[in-house]
């Protein structure tokens, strides 16, 4: 069981280390699509955000740095945590 914990914080932190280093790239694939799409069909940020929210198929175009540290550092204690459990026991 504490193992699986150990995993599970291991890729929290992973991932959320990955999301932070890709931020550039997903904000210049964002802007690029955006920019892509017919001037007519294009929706202001708010209006097609509230769409995507009530149709249930809302994403994010960047993840957000501020819950990426806190996860980041929420899976670290888990990692720390667990692997402690694990040597001691």
């Amino acid at each position: 069981m504490i193992e699986l914990v150990l995993a599970l914080g291991a890729a929290m932190v992973i991932g959320n280390t990955i999301a932070i280093v890709r931020r550039k790239q997903d904000k210049n694939l964002a802007q690029q699509s955006l920019q892509q799409s017919s001037r007519a069909s294009r929706q202001t940020t708010s209006t097609l955000a509230k769409n995507q929210i009530s149709q249930g198929k809302a994403t994010l175009a960047v993840a957000p740095l501020g819950r990426s540290i806190i996860y980041i550092a929420v899976g670290l204690m888990v990692v720390i945590w667990a692997g402690a459990t694990l040597l001691t026991s």
